[in-house]
This record gives C-alpha cells, structure tokens and sequence, in this order.
C-alpha cells in the first residue's frame, strides 16, 4: 500500500496521521505481502498487482449467495460481490456461460432479463 493509499485513508481515518513513518512503512509492506501471498499481486522486492484467476465454481459459489440473500437475478451480473473481487461484468458472464455448458446451470442472459438457476433447484427469473 504505497503512502498516497494511506493518504487517502486518512481522510477517511484520521488516526492514521498520528502514525509514525515507520509505523507507515511496515503496514505498507504487510499490506502489499499480503496481496502477494493471496495472488493479487507478484514480486518480492517491488509488487505488480495482477488479477488472479478465479474459476467458474467460485462463481457460482458467489451467484449462489447471491440468489439466496434474495437479489433479483437481473442484479448477478453486476453485483457488488463480484467486482470486491476484482471481475468484470463480462467475466461473470463467462463463468455462468461456462457453468452452463458444463450444464451445471441455467443461464440466460438479454438485456436487462437475466435467467439463472442451478440445475435441480427452483427457478428464478427476474427482470
């Protein structure tokens, strides 16, 4: 997390001024190890934040508790959850395209109408 980062969350939290620079420096660097260590970024001396991969299943995991929070289907594609983890709207896409021709969803998509269902479940269609 390089210093402007945690200028920016100094606004936002104030304390964080009162820090020390060296206070600073070793959250900055166990920050930055720990995207590291998650796959979000590579390198040891100097970090290149990446978008790991994330597969279809874990898709379907987050589309899962998406539609059982009691989301409307219609809000998948875009939904809050999947951007925190760093998707698109076109690679949410993808993994349900893809989870359905491996047939282990239903899911159609048009314009605003979204169909998704895991196959042996319920239906749910909304616009």
């Amino acid at each position: 997390m390089p210093a402007t980062e945690l200028d920016c969350l100094s606004k936002a939290i104030p304390q964080i001024r009162k820090w020390a620079p060296t206070t600073r420096r070793h959250v900055a660097t166990h920050y930055l190890s720990l995207l590291r260590d998650c796959g979000y970024a590579t390198g040891t001396v100097r970090k290149r934040l990446r978008q790991p991969f994330i597969p279809s299943d874990v898709v379907l995991f987050g589309a899962q508790l998406i539609m059982g929070s009691g989301e409307p289907a219609s809000r998948l594609p875009a939904h809050t959850l999947f951007m925190a983890m760093g998707l698109s709207i076109a690679q949410v896409i993808d993994a349900l395209t893809d989870l359905h021709q491996r047939r282990v969803v239903n899911f159609a998509i048009q314009g605003d109408t979204v169909c998704f269902t895991v196959r042996g479940e319920t239906p749910s269609s909304r616009t």
